[in-house]
């Protein structure tokens, strides 16, 4: 397990990359006050398994978001336990990536006060690991968050239970809204 934190003030780190089959699995990945800028990666600026990834106070833009790139997006988090924390993602803005918010078989998740645009495909994500319904995510919550021109939904939620959407404006969507 690692614990790593990268905090910025206001710095803008472009074709930045985190990838679990580099950087490993477990431990807590933090990150605030950065913008991660790319426009060329047809990827993730952040994938993890089993790391525990909180995101404040930041920006994360140009991941997979030009014309035929679906490869990645902001981030995508698999296997990650929030119940011990209070957010997964906080006051963070994610604008022209393929996927915004993606979360995989992760429970407890909080995104909080967050801003989705322009994103070409989902802008939050909850699913199970490889559509596995018996891996999918439990007790995750959007809450406060603004959600525009999403191309497919604003959230998408497939498979799991006591999953809670409040206080979220969801405007112009390629599908359902919800």
């Amino acid at each position: 397990n690692f614990t790593l934190t990268i905090s910025g003030n206001g710095n803008v780190w472009t074709d930045f990359q985190f990838d679990h089959s580099i950087h490993g699995t477990g431990g807590t990945l933090s990150v605030t006050g950065v913008t991660l800028f790319t426009g060329t990666i047809d990827g993730y600026a952040i994938e993890s398994s089993e790391t525990v990834v909180q995101l404040a106070s930041m920006t994360i833009e140009g991941y997979s978001g030009r014309t035929g790139e679906v490869q990645g997006g902001a981030m995508n988090i698999s296997k990650a336990d929030y119940s011990n924390h209070d957010y997964a993602v906080n006051l963070v803005t994610v604008i022209g990536n393929c996927r915004g918010f993606r979360f995989e078989a992760s429970d407890h998740v909080v995104v909080k006060d967050s801003t989705a645009i322009n994103n070409t495909d989902n802008s939050v994500f909850f699913a199970p690991l490889a559509y596995d319904p018996y891996t999918a995510c439990y007790h995750g919550v959007v809450d406060g968050c603004t959600l525009t021109a999403s191309g497919n939904t604003g959230v998408q939620i497939i498979s799991g239970s006591n999953m809670t959407v409040k206080n979220t404006v969801i405007d112009t969507t390629g599908g359902a809204g919800v």
